[in-house]
């Protein structure tokens, strides 16, 4: 704890000096993303190689729960989460935005997300938040997150610019399992938090009272999927768990997610029921920015099987069109039998395309603008740290 105040004061000593706080060095973050790329996925940017655009909602806990000493930790906490991101202002700039509240027996909105034009605009307010400001006897984690949704209602930007609300709390976490079936109105945290989330807000639970012990938070709480914390992770994990936020794709494609390996592929993918020739697939998937998709493990086949449904067999992005008797992936990936689903002989055949079955295997069929055609799927890349989509409405 002292380590956290003394912190505190010498960031407080280079504020008042007018110094730039200067943190965004990546070695200070060495927690990036999974790496599946040898299991055949683009992965997202980190928020640490490219720029995050986000709007966060920080709230922290001050209730007796969490006590004073506890309080300054939780303020050096956020503080360490801002050197990693480039705040300012802006409708479609790729800047990232956040907004303060204390929470005890009440909720204080300290400022929204419009306030501050730089990152040590934030810091000095948070630096001046005291803890006897709004203290009380525990957090009400429903006025809290009430509170948080008004702002992201009134002072939030456009979809493409995701939330994520950033709760530190001393309670103990909600098992939500139950309480979601039963509860009928929004007076409860664990459905306020659903409808939250069911709008595309992501929710970061950050425990105080599992410090120094272990953490086992329920299946379904009031946090997203894998994003339940303790605060003493949270310096390592955030990095994480914001580039995930800020990296989506657009309404009409598929992103795959596992929530078992808390890993999300940095790709899009789109299922075209309208069947074509093969190279007029591939030209309909390059005015989108795309390609054929290519499948380089059993996660994504079985994710584009059920994307395509009952439609298959569909044309995937493997072909000989480059070279007779070679088979590249559209996405620039040699085909190297690391993943292989063609049947039987299929593979030996020459100057073919290839298409998914609905048996699970590849066949070669005809490359052709208009023999055979069959529906298709294509993928894109993922908006996220280092592809900026910006709302164009």
């Amino acid at each position: 704890m002292k380590i956290i105040i003394n912190l505190l004061f010498v960031i407080t000593i280079l504020i008042n000096q007018n110094l730039t706080l200067s943190l965004t060095n990546p070695e200070d973050f060495p927690l990036t993303p999974k790496n599946f790329d040898s299991f055949g996925t683009r992965n997202c940017t980190s928020i640490i190689h490219g720029t995050a655009y986000l709007d966060i909602v920080v709230i922290l806990d001050t209730s007796k729960g969490a006590d004073e000493l506890g309080f300054n930790g939780e303020k050096g906490s956020v503080i360490t989460i801002l050197s990693a991101l480039n705040i300012g202002q802006g409708e479609n700039k790729q800047v990232s935005r956040i907004a303060i509240i204390t929470a005890s027996s009440e909720a204080n909105i300290v400022s929204d997300l419009n306030k501050y034009n730089s990152k040590n605009d934030a810091i000095r307010d948070i630096m001046k938040i005291q803890y006897s400001s709004n203290t009380g006897e525990a957090i009400d984690i429903e006025k809290a997150l009430k509170a948080a949704e008004s702002i992201i209602q009134t002072s939030g930007r456009g979809d493409n610019f995701k939330k994520i609300i950033l709760l530190y709390s001393s309670e103990t976490d909600y098992d939500c399992s139950h309480e979601l079936s039963f509860a009928t109105t929004d007076e409860s945290p664990c459905r306020t938090a659903a409808n939250l989330k069911n709008k595309g807000v992501y929710i970061i639970t950050a425990a105080l009272q599992f410090k120094d012990s272990g953490y086992n938070p329920p299946a379904k709480s009031i946090a997203s999927p894998c994003f339940a914390v303790t605060v003493k992770s949270l310096p390592e994990m955030f990095v994480e768990m914001f580039t995930y936020a800020n990296c989506f794709c657009e309404s009409v494609f598929s992103q795959f997610f596992d929530e078992n390996t808390c890993y999300k592929s940095g790709e899009c993918l789109y299922f075209e029921n309208t069947p074509t020739g093969y190279t007029i697939a591939q030209k309909v998937a390059s005015v989108a920015n795309g390609t054929l998709v290519d499948i380089r493990n059993e996660q994504k086949q079985n994710f584009i099987m059920k994307i395509a449904n009952n439609s298959l067999p569909i044309f995937i992005g493997l072909n000989q069109l480059q070279r007779n008797g070679t088979w590249m992936w559209d996405t620039g990936y040699v085909f190297d039998n690391s993943y292989n689903k063609f049947y039987n002989n299929n593979e030996n055949k020459n100057g073919m395309c290839a298409m998914l079955n609905s048996d699970g295997y590849w066949y070669a069929t005809t490359c052709s603008s208009y023999k055979s055609p069959k529906p298709y799927v294509y993928q894109v890349n993922a908006c996220d740290a280092g592809n900026f989509c910006y709302d164009k409405k």
